[in-house]
């Protein structure tokens, strides 16, 4: 894993460096034998023609003047050139490593967090009773935090999120360092106190803040500030996942098409992008000490093409999921919004304390990193269709509840937790159709973790509109 993310960071290097070489142009003279190469570094919108006739020793000296001063030229434009891109690599390369090291720090202090509060040592000895009242404060006093935290930022308010965040760097808004730390805060004590969010939303918004903060007070156009934008994005999913080819293309599909039309993509741009993911899944690799986010359970497609119908419907299933988990979403925050009898202070608590109370029949809807997840594929056998079904359902309902009440966290996890419980349950109606004579000849049907992680793709992929992040994501997972 740590030579591939290497290669990645040499291949970065390679085309920023050689885009400074990238853009020549000819000097020629039609009538004599003078020709320069001259590298400016930028496009020229005419070509240069320059004719020059060494009649007489006079002009002949004014031509080799004017041919050394070109030459000179040449190599102060191409050094100014080099420069340049080394300069925006290195502060690529910051970004990558401020990024890693954040996301680092923020997961270490959300499990810190959960390892504290859901320790044997705090709720072992109490008894099944008492358990049931205290449980389900433990989301709430996460919930607490977070308002308390939020009335301490500017105007009571931790800012817009990722797309308000896009925005702000196109409109050239200023950037909040304190509005920054009390939101990474906030989701660390969001998800650590078992709120049903995920991490790589506030990890991605690590990603983006540490480009505007290396940004801060430098004079760079505003081309050059998207690009590192883009940069810092990929860097939150390469860090939160281990991750870095996903991180880049989360970053081309997702950040990149909410900048204006003006935006480009060149070697700058991809190259920024693979170098700071690559540093920032180092880093966060040597920091966690972890070589996958998510560990899935070995799987094998067992005849890819007679299955490939099976999988095909597996996908409207998948789209189904994801439009009902939308759909959750969309009508919690209208609901929330719309409550005028509840204080805004309020609304947080009330979507902790509800994923308390199911969290005590339901603990796999709570968020305990990708355990719960790992567990779930690694034990399907153990659950039945009513049982997956349900934390489908529930899972969607709740995780749109702390998502609407205004509680701190992302959808990403989620979306993968959604996608693998549709694809167990999928497959184990394959199971059971498959006795009926009219799918007999679906002899053989993979193992439940293969469609519950083909599921766990596809639901990512239709939430997000991203078919490619989610795909390279299951590579990258599964080196499958």
């Amino acid at each position: 894993m740590k030579s591939e993310m290497a290669r990645l960071a040499i291949v970065a290097m390679s085309l920023c460096f050689s885009n400074g070489f990238k853009h020549q142009f000819q000097c020629l003279s039609p009538n004599s034998k003078l020709r320069t190469n001259v590298c400016l570094g930028i496009r020229p919108r005419m070509a240069m023609s320059t004719r020059i006739e060494p009649s007489s020793p006079f002009l002949s000296k004014i031509n080799s003047v004017f041919k050394f001063n070109i030459e000179r030229a040449n190599q102060k434009s191409q050094l100014f050139r080099i420069t340049n891109e080394a300069r925006f690599l290195f502060l690529a390369a910051m970004v990558g490593l401020l990024t890693g090291t954040s996301v680092s720090l923020f997961k270490l202090g959300t499990d810190l967090v959960k390892n504290v509060l859901y320790s044997s040592t705090l709720l072992g000895g109490l008894s099944p009773a008492v358990s049931m009242i205290v449980v389900p404060l433990i989301p709430l006093l996460g919930a607490l935090i977070v308002v308390g935290v939020r009335k301490l930022m500017p105007n009571k308010s931790f800012g817009p999120g990722l797309g308000g965040l896009v925005a702000e760097v196109e409109n050239g808004a200023s950037f909040s360092f304190l509005r920054a730390i009390g939101k990474a805060i906030s989701a660390v004590f969001t998800l650590g106190t078992g709120n049903s969010l995920g991490p790589e939303g506030p990890a991605v918004e690590i990603g983006v803040a540490s480009s505007r903060l290396v940004c801060f007070n430098r004079e760079l156009a505003t081309e050059r500030r998207r690009m590192l934008l883009l940069a810092g994005s990929a860097a939150g999913v390469a860090a939160g996942f281990n991750a870095p080819i996903a991180g880049v293309f989360f970053s081309l599909e997702i950040i990149g098409d909410s900048f204006s039309r003006g935006s480009t993509f060149n070697k700058s741009s991809v190259a920024s992008t693979l170098l700071c993911a690559s540093i920032s899944a180092i880093v966060a690799r040597i920091g966690l000490k972890a070589e996958h986010a998510l560990r899935p359970a070995p799987y094998i497609i067992l005849n890819p093409l007679s299955e490939l119908p099976l999988f095909l419907g597996l996908g409207m299933i998948s789209g189904l999921v994801a439009v009902t988990f939308k759909f959750f979403m969309e009508k919690s925050k209208e609901f929330f919004k719309k409550s005028e009898g509840l204080p805004n202070w309020s609304k947080p608590m009330v979507g902790s304390l509800i994923t308390g109370v199911v969290g005590i029949q339901l603990p796999q809807i709570l968020f305990f990193g990708y355990e719960m997840m790992d567990n779930l594929l690694a034990n399907t056998s153990e659950y039945g269709l009513f049982k997956l079904a349900q934390l489908c359902i529930v899972k969607a309902m709740v995780t749109a509840i702390c998502f609407g009440s205004g509680l701190v966290g992302g959808t990403f996890a989620p979306s993968l937790f959604l996608g693998a419980t549709a694809g167990a349950f999928y497959q184990k109606v394959l199971i059971i159709l498959s006795s009926l004579p009219v799918l007999s000849f679906f002899t053989t049907i993979s193992a439940a973790p293969a469609y519950a992680m083909v599921g766990a793709a596809a639901v990512l992929a239709a939430v997000y509109r991203a078919p490619l992040t989610s795909t390279l994501l299951l590579f990258e997972l599964t080196k499958d």
